[in-house]
């Protein structure tokens, strides 16, 4: 069970290190206050990785082997789409006046991050993990907290306007996590 955590936490968290949804936490955090931008970041992704787990608990019941085998699959393809996607940072409204209201703040945070996650490589792999390991009491937290992680620290540099990351050689290492994670689960016996 613990490796499973580690396993869940150490892969959601650096892929979403050079996502969107970490480049839209670091560009609110230059503007607004760190703390409600992790708060309203670290939100979002709590009910992003709620519906993931739920997800992949419902298709717990599939046989182990078609399920170790699509989930092989879908991890080659989340290496594929990883190195092929460059990411981007959205578009965020910020207020006019440029007051930095914790409130406020907050619900933009919560908004940009919740509206940027969907459809994300993370949120199927945390679908594939619950569905995977049958532990969705398991994935959950070790997701949330590695999705959290990632908008603390990219709101924490946005915070300090730094620009110490490579989003592209964080692109690559998570390609490679994905790669190993899917080869592993194609070549390993059941």
């Amino acid at each position: 069970m613990a490796a499973l955590f580690f396993q869940v936490l150490a892969l959601t968290f650096l892929a979403e290190l050079p996502d969107k949804t970490s480049f839209a936490a670091f560009t609110l955090a230059t503007r607004h206050s760190l703390w409600a931008v992790f708060l309203g970041g670290s939100l979002a992704m709590a009910v992003h990785a709620a519906i993931a787990t739920m997800f992949g608990a419902l298709l717990h019941g599939v046989p182990a082997a078609p399920l170790r085998l699509a989930s092989g699959v879908c991890f080659l393809l989340f290496a594929v789409l990883m190195l092929r996607n460059p990411t981007e940072a959205p578009e965020t409204a910020l207020p006019a006046d440029g007051r930095r209201r914790f409130a406020s703040a907050l619900a933009q945070s919560f908004t940009a991050i919740f509206l940027a996650e969907w459809g994300d490589l993370t949120q199927f792999s945390t679908a594939t993990f619950a569905a995977s390991s049958g532990r969705p009491w398991v994935v959950f937290p070790a997701a949330l907290l590695g999705l959290s992680a990632a908008v603390g620290l990219m709101a924490w540099l946005g915070d300090r306007a730094g620009r110490l990351l490579r989003p592209s050689a964080l692109r690559k290492i998570a390609a490679a996590a994905f790669g190993a994670m899917g080869l592993y689960l194609l070549l390993s016996p059941a």
